[in-house]
């Protein structure tokens, strides 16, 4: 008896201590939530004025090229990430330095960065003389909110046209500082189900030439974290129409597709004044292909305010061979516009 007595008392005590330390019940895992990011893609102001006073400081072949010079400069951008604070990617310190130095040495292979968020990864091609004041949307994407210390931006593979040379396409001769893997510090914290705008700012178009006919693009890569609206682009073919929302998609190939509400919005046809549109909301369909202009809000909500028309498209004879009633009028339909349209051009 007296090793039972010992036993249940042993017990009990074993189960007191149980309860105080709380062995046995779960343990819940601190949740980590997330946070909604639209990244949006800029030249910056182009700011003339800032532009002439840089070049008054600089040597005269230092000179910058004049926004006037050039017809289009694109560059296609290949990954956006957020780095969260507490990690480091390995080549990044050899990188910051390769920028503040204005390298232009070819490219080593890349070394991925662990625990690195991935905002935008593809290949979007884009003409950054088109966005001086206004921004392309490269993407929406969930990450676990937080803090982060730096965003990393790589672009790639320039191609100028010179305004005085229409016919010729520089790439060779273009080349990137950092050889475009471009950080920037910038410390911010995204909050549990917040709504965010992550603004890429190039700092305007600072393309310099080298000598020999070379030139080098050296961005002063500015990040902004925003809950306010931003006026942004987009231009592609109008693939899906909602008349009862007032909403519509346009097709942007590289880039994701971006929904619109187009209600109250301006069109506009080549040719048309500022200020005098000749068309109306009734000449958007689908087929078309628009460069609209707008503003986003932090939900990606985009409220169209102007829509330029580039091509009427020729979805008429598409459309007429698609449908399987009324095939003679869908024909006759399809063949007549597309007359229209070869004559126009």
């Amino acid at each position: 008896m007296k090793f039972c007595r010992m036993s249940i008392v042993a017990a009990l005590l074993f189960l007191a201590a149980l309860s105080v330390v709380g062995v046995g019940c779960p343990i819940q895992p601190s949740k980590v939530g997330t946070a909604t990011v639209t990244t949006l893609f800029t030249a910056g102001e182009g700011d003339a004025l800032a532009k002439a006073i840089l070049d008054a400081l600089l040597p005269e072949e230092k000179a910058e090229v004049a926004l006037d010079d050039i017809d289009s400069l694109t560059v296609t951008i290949t990954k956006v990430s957020l780095i969260p604070k507490g990690v480091e990617c390995q080549e990044q310190q050899e990188q910051e330095q390769e920028q503040e130095q204005g390298s232009e040495q070819p490219p080593e292979q890349e070394q991925e960065c662990d625990g690195q968020e991935v905002i935008f990864e593809g290949s979007a091609t884009v003409d950054i003389m088109n966005l001086i004041g206004v921004s392309d949307i490269l993407s929406t994407a969930e990450i676990p909110a937080g803090e982060y210390t730096k965003t990393r931006l790589h672009i790639s593979n320039p191609k100028l046209i010179l305004a005085d040379e229409l016919g010729t396409v520089l790439d060779d001769e273009v080349h990137l500082t950092a050889n475009g893997r471009l950080f920037i510090n910038e410390d911010f914290e995204l909050a549990d189900e917040g709504n965010y705008l992550i603004v890429l700012d190039l700092g305007g178009i600072h393309l310099v030439p080298t000598g020999s006919d070379k030139y080098v693009l050296t961005p002063q890569l500015q990040v902004e974290i925003t809950v306010s609206s931003a006026d942004v682009t987009a231009t592609g073919v109008i693939a899906s129409m909602d008349a009862g929302l007032g909403t519509l998609v346009i097709d942007q190939e590289e880039l994701d597709d971006v929904e619109a509400v187009y209600t109250g919005a301006e069109v506009y046809f080549p040719g048309d004044e500022a200020g005098a549109p000749s068309g109306s909301t009734e000449d958007l369909d689908i087929g078309v292909e628009v460069e609209m202009i707008g503003t986003i809000d932090v939900y990606g909500v985009v409220t169209a305010d102007t829509f330029v028309v580039l091509s009427s498209g020729g979805e008429g004879e598409g459309e007429g061979e698609g449908e399987g009633e009324g095939e003679g009028e869908g024909e006759g339909e399809g063949e007549g516009e597309g007359e229209g349209e070869g004559e126009g051009e």
